[in-house]
């Protein structure tokens, strides 16, 4: 098996994604509402609508900040998949001892 290719991946870009992943774990933590069986639909509060579609920008933004960086210029078109495998994985937060 290959040894996985390595990237000097910069700071910046990490901290771009491990904001990604800190914004995707607010809005994962907002609590879906139950389904209205009358309406068929959520009823979500104007604080919750506001709060993930204020989330939603974020990882839009986000998002297009990590794409758009200049360093993906660096790396070779063939290596585009594996760099953007690394810097998701490299930036993944930590697990404490504790919960493996």
């Amino acid at each position: 098996m290959a040894e996985p290719k390595t990237f000097d991946t910069p700071e910046r870009l990490l901290e771009l994604q491990r904001a990604w992943y800190s914004t995707e774990a607010e809005l994962d933590s907002i609590p879906t509402p139950p389904i209205d069986p009358e309406t068929g639909g959520r009823p979500w509060t104007p604080e919750q609508l506001d709060q993930t579609a204020g989330l939603r920008e974020r990882l839009r933004d986000l998002a297009g900040r990590i794409a758009t960086d200049d360093w993906w210029q660096t790396i070779k078109r063939e290596d585009l998949v594996d760099a953007r495998t690394a810097v998701k994985q490299e930036a993944l937060p930590k697990r404490s001892a504790e919960a493996v």
